[in-house]
């Protein structure tokens, strides 16, 4: 149910050009990077003053354009995440032992 939302903004964002621009969408991940950035920053030097509601504002929101990028591009998000859990199982495997 949760993915037809998904496909149902793209499809509403790709009537404009911009929002198709591959080049535009990197800006805006870069943008919502920022935001965690930022937020983790004010978290770590100000303590949890209402930092933790911006962390998580700020990750919902990188998520969300992360998520419209895979669409953008023709990506299973399914299949990058298990892709994404296979590599870190891996990684963190060989560098534990």
């Amino acid at each position: 149910m949760l993915s037809t939302t998904w496909d149902e903004l793209w499809k509403l964002l790709r009537t404009d050009p911009l929002q198709r621009d591959v080049f535009y969408r990197l800006s805006v991940l870069t943008y919502e990077l920022g935001d965690v950035h930022k937020a983790v920053v004010y978290k770590h030097y100000y303590g949890d003053t209402g930092t933790h509601a911006e962390l998580k504002v700020a990750l919902a929101d990188l998520f969300a354009q992360l998520y419209i990028f895979c669409l953008s591009q023709g990506l299973d998000v399914e299949e990058l995440e298990k892709l994404g859990l296979k590599r870190l199982g891996a990684f963190v495997t060989r560098r534990v032992r």
